[in-house]
């Protein structure tokens, strides 16, 4: 998985220098997947794993690179390693948790992930049926929308326009959204009151029912 930051400092051996001459500070972090029963039984040492930002990969005997001399054996370093063992939380907190509070306040940044078909991407962004196995997309929902819990505006002239842009509204524009609104509400209502007189008249318990 990689992270980039436009802006800010960064140590010099991460830093690289985009065409406009901006600084953008690029993390790669490895999270290595656990091995299923099948590869367990045909495990030929192919990964070592040296400290926490290093691993060894050593071709397997039986492949064209084990041939090569040349492609025996490869090191990578990372910035960080996650062994197999690590869970979703550690995963993030270590990972993604420091970009998405910098962003929620005002910077810029990517996060993408990178790997074969099967290797854990999107068990790693989406998790599975179990809270304490979401993703790194579902914690950064969670933590954006806790920073801005009672930061909404409720009274403004903005209003969302296509993807990237705001338009400012008119009096006129936000009294005609007002009564559209009050329109809905009342709409709700006079449904509900008929559901009610409904169940009322046929002897049917009210609780259960819902609006559709």
């Amino acid at each position: 998985m990689c992270e980039s930051e436009s802006g800010g400092d960064s140590k010099e051996e991460n830093v690289l220098t985009s065409e406009n001459g901006q600084m953008e500070h690029i993390k790669v972090y490895l999270r290595i997947r656990p091995a299923t029963a099948d590869e367990l039984g045909m495990d030929d040492g192919c990964i070592t794993v040296e400290g926490d930002q290093a691993v060894v990969l050593s071709a397997p005997s039986m492949s064209q690179a084990f041939r090569n001399a040349s492609h025996q054996v490869q090191r990578f370093t990372f910035t960080h390693v996650f062994p197999p063992d690590t869970s979703q939380k550690n995963f993030f907190d270590g990972t993604v948790h420091s970009v998405v509070s910098e962003f929620v306040n005002g910077q810029n940044c990517l996060v993408f992930t990178y790997g074969v078909t099967n290797s854990g991407k999107t068990y790693t962004i989406q998790g599975d049926h179990q809270q304490a196995n979401a993703g790194i997309l579902p914690r950064s929902l969670d933590v954006i929308f806790n920073h801005i819990s009672g930061r909404q505006c409720s009274d403004t002239l903005l209003k969302p326009f296509l993807f990237g842009h705001v338009a400012r509204l008119s009096e006129d524009q936000v009294c005609a959204l007002s009564c559209v609104a009050f329109k809905a509400t009342f709409a709700a209502w006079i449904l509900l009151a008929l559901k009610c007189f409904i169940h009322l008249s046929c002897g049917s318990p009210l609780l259960g029912f819902s609006i559709h």
